[in-house]
């Protein structure tokens, strides 16, 4: 009776984990929309600027599908932009990235796997390149794509290791993380 009780108690406190996690997952995607396409405007400025560059055709100056010429542009600094500019660009689109691939697998549970992750990642990750062309607020790059997806992949690492270290917690053992890997 006693360890039903226990285990009726660690369910609950994992709905409630995972419910905020649920909560927490829908707020970072709404910021990252709202940081990705709307920048610094309210929606109502949103909607009437991309209204207004309808107008504009797409270019090919709004689209790149050669890998690295972007980041390479940038690593050259042959725009000559500030050095805080290029940071905030380069580990920027990395850093917005790791929480999906953080709290997706916590969302999912055990039913999500690296190769589920990368698909769901990439088609979130190329949705918002279209938007962005479609609503003229950016461009479509494929070095975005690919610095997105290392911030995805880097997040569900971090989720794997420290898993790993709760798992190993809850059992009872210690880690030694020198001499930790992932599956």
């Amino acid at each position: 009776m006693f360890n039903d009780e226990l285990l009726n108690q660690d369910l609950k406190e994992q709905k409630i984990f995972r419910s905020i996690i649920v909560v927490a997952f829908v707020i970072y995607i709404g910021m990252l929309l709202k940081f990705i396409l709307l920048k610094n405007l309210t929606v109502t400025e949103f909607y009437w600027t991309s209204m207004e560059n309808q107008i504009i055709p797409i270019s090919k100056h709004m689209i790149n599908l050669l890998p690295f010429k972007t980041i390479y542009a940038y690593i050259s600094n042959d725009m000559n932009l500030p050095t805080i500019i290029i940071v905030e660009n380069l580990i920027g689109k990395i850093a917005l990235f790791l929480p999906f691939g953080f709290l997706v697998p916590i969302i999912a549970g055990r039913r999500v796997k690296v190769f589920k992750l990368f698909i769901m990642g990439l088609l979130l990750c190329f949705s918002i390149e279209a938007m962005q062309l479609l609503t003229r607020t950016g461009m479509l790059d494929v070095d975005d794509l690919m610095l997105n997806m290392i911030g995805i992949i880097l997040g569900f690492s971090l989720f794997k290791i420290i898993n790993r270290k709760v798992r190993n917690h809850k059992k009872g053992y210690t880690t030694n993380w020198k001499y930790m890997h992932m599956d």
